[in-house]
């Protein structure tokens, strides 16, 4: 209602201002204040501005909220970007960490086939110690059935203990002196012969046996460390008797002498 009486007002305002121009048209109505007849809009109560104001505080709220719903966003795109990295890192570091272990898996593998082989290699090398070198000619029977067994096992056994020189100076390695002093190659002049032992002959050839490297050799060698080994059994014990008579002889000349001086 007073939003129509002020209307009203207005529309007197200008009728009796027209009718005011057509009565004396040297006084304008221009010349009175329009503030007199003009109300003054916002000091009348107007739910209509009400309105207006509420309407602008609600569009700046909105507007604030649509700040902070944009930057909670942005934050949001950042952390995801920042996750999306992190992820990739930790998808790299998987894929690394996989090949990793599988180079780990490979090389345990082939470090327990190189134990094995190791372990299969170490029993070949290593019948017991009381079997080398051979005591007496008593144990080349026993000896000869285990080689008969498993010839390889011992071909690579004696290729190992004859190293590096071979047969022609290592065969004590295989058997004792005291055995050798008793044999020969051939089995001549009552001596045990190492060929009558085939499975043992055999093995030790094998070993030794290379490109060019006949049996005819392989007898040549094994003669001649008979021999090395007697000429050596032989000097050392003439080295021994002659230290005996000297001994004996040194013993007759202080015999002899306190005689010739008990008796003076």
């Amino acid at each position: 209602m007073n939003t129509m009486n002020v209307v009203s007002r207005s529309n007197l305002w200008r009728v009796a201002k027209r009718e005011s121009e057509k009565a004396n048209p040297t006084q304008s109505m221009d010349d009175y204040d329009d503030t007199t007849f003009e109300p003054n809009y916002q000091d009348i109560p107007n739910s209509t501005s009400h309105k207006s104001v509420d309407s602008k505080a609600g569009f700046s709220k909105n507007l604030n909220l649509n700040k902070i719903s944009s930057l909670s966003q942005t934050q949001f795109n950042e952390l995801a970007q920042a996750f999306t990295c992190e992820n990739g890192s930790i998808s790299r570091l998987e894929e690394r960490m996989d090949r990793i272990e599988s180079q780990i898996i490979k090389l345990i593998d082939t470090s327990t086939k190189i134990m094995t082989s190791v372990r299969k290699l170490s029993e070949r090398r290593s019948p017991p110690k009381t079997d080398f070198p051979c005591k007496s000619i008593g144990d080349l029977d026993g000896i000869e059935a285990k080689v008969a067994a498993d010839q390889p096992k011992y071909i690579e056994l004696f290729r190992a203990m004859l190293a590096p020189e071979g047969v022609s100076k290592n065969l004590n390695r295989i058997l004792s002196t005291s055995v050798l002093m008793g044999m020969n190659y051939a089995g001549t002049c009552s001596k045990t012969g190492l060929t009558s032992y085939v499975n043992l002959n055999n093995a030790l050839y094998e070993s030794q046996r290379a490109d060019g490297y006949t049996l005819g050799d392989y007898a040549k060698d094994v003669r001649t460390a008979f021999t090395k080994l007697k000429n050596r059994v032989y000097k050392a014990t003439n080295k021994i008797k002659k230290r005996r008579r000297e001994a004996m002889g040194e013993d007759c000349d202080a015999d002899t002498n306190f005689k010739m001086e008990t008796m003076s």
